[in-house]
């Protein structure tokens, strides 16, 4: 019994194919036109799933172009910086030459600190060896610098003090000799080259 009723099912779903296949030949007859479009439509649709199939393949991932390394990103904004603080630093000198301004010391090293600082910053892109040389010629500047800013601070300090004492007064006169002579010693030294190696070295650098 189950098999007759597989028998005829068979039988019954070839029926409905063949029916199915003489419909759509008789639909091709009637309107040839738009079988060959659609026709066409699925030959172009073959090489566009190919292609999308191929994207989703797995382990294979479409070419993108490479994000810049970060050293190719930080190396002109650090060129940049340097440059800018080299001339504020440059900016400094001719006061300091003049030895007239009381703070022109003082804006020289803030300038020279800050350039250090940066320069510390760097040593990944310029490597370590190179902006340490650097940084090592301009604390030395720094160095010989202080001792007269810390005159300076004193002297500003000072200023206020109105004690008419022999012994403070005379204490207060050697205070300003030493002023004086650090201050000669400090621009005959600037002139003499000492800040711009440093800032030849920062150049050749950046």
């Amino acid at each position: 019994m189950t098999t007759a009723k597989t028998v005829a099912a068979m039988t019954w779903s070839r029926q409905l194919a063949a029916k199915a296949a003489r419909a759509a030949r008789a639909a091709t007859a009637k309107n040839p036109a738009a079988t060959a479009k659609a026709a066409a439509a699925k030959a172009s649709a073959k090489p566009v799933a190919r292609k999308t199939a191929a994207k989703r393949a797995p382990g294979k991932k479409s070419p993108t172009k490479p994000p810049a390394p970060p050293k190719k990103l930080a190396s002109p904004y650090l060129a940049r910086t340097l440059k800018e603080r080299d001339e504020a630093l440059g900016a400094t000198l001719p006061r300091v030459h003049g030895a007239l301004d009381d703070e022109a010391i003082h804006d020289m090293r803030v300038a020279i600190r800050r350039m250090r600082t940066i320069l510390k910053l760097a040593r990944p892109i310029y490597g370590r060896f190179l902006a340490d040389a650097v940084r090592r010629d301009f604390t030395n500047v720094q160095q010989a610098t202080g001792a007269l800013r810390d005159e300076e601070v004193l002297g500003e300090t000072l200023e206020g003090v109105s004690v008419k004492d022999a012994p403070f007064v005379t204490w207060r006169k050697r205070r300003h000799v030493r002023d004086r002579a650090l201050r000669a010693t400090v621009v005959q030294s600037l002139r003499e080259g000492a800040l711009d190696r440093a800032r030849k070295m920062l150049e050749a650098l950046i």
